[in-house]
């Protein structure tokens, strides 16, 4: 019977260890779902800008993500591969890609659609002085 009045202050404790970890799980589950949101947002101006699927190009859903994100000595480095539906106005097909994301923004390492290469490089809105103007 000791044993047992003893238990919920063992509980106690573990409970001041675990609140703290459930809330950083719970943010690190949000900064990845804000990084995802990004790279798709990204990969939706590249695919429009390319024109192989059409002038409006719709990203999602993600059928398999991965996530990983070190903070080394302050420098924060994500890298996320995913592959995803994508719509546009002429053809639609699955997507995948893997990014980078640092202090520039979203940095594509590859993206393709049904297995053809798209060309990343050229203005995107990662760029500092890239200005998007919409019509």
């Amino acid at each position: 019977s000791s044993s047992s009045s003893s238990f919920p202050g063992g509980l106690g404790i573990l409970g001041s260890f675990l609140r703290p970890a459930i809330g950083m799980m719970g943010s690190l589950l949000k900064d990845s779902q804000d990084d995802i949101q990004s790279v798709l947002s990204e990969a939706e101006k590249i695919l429009t800008r390319s024109g192989r699927l059409g002038s409006r190009v719709e990203c999602g859903p993600v059928f398999s993500q991965s996530y990983s994100s070190m903070n080394i000595n302050g420098q924060q480095s994500t890298q996320v591969q995913l592959q995803f539906q994508v719509k546009g106005d002429q053809r639609s097909g699955t997507a995948s890609c893997s990014a980078s994301i640092g202090p520039d923004g979203v940095s594509f390492r590859s993206l393709s659609v049904d297995g053809q290469a798209i060309d990343t490089s050229g203005p995107s809105a990662g760029g500092s002085n890239v200005i998007d103007v919409e019509r």
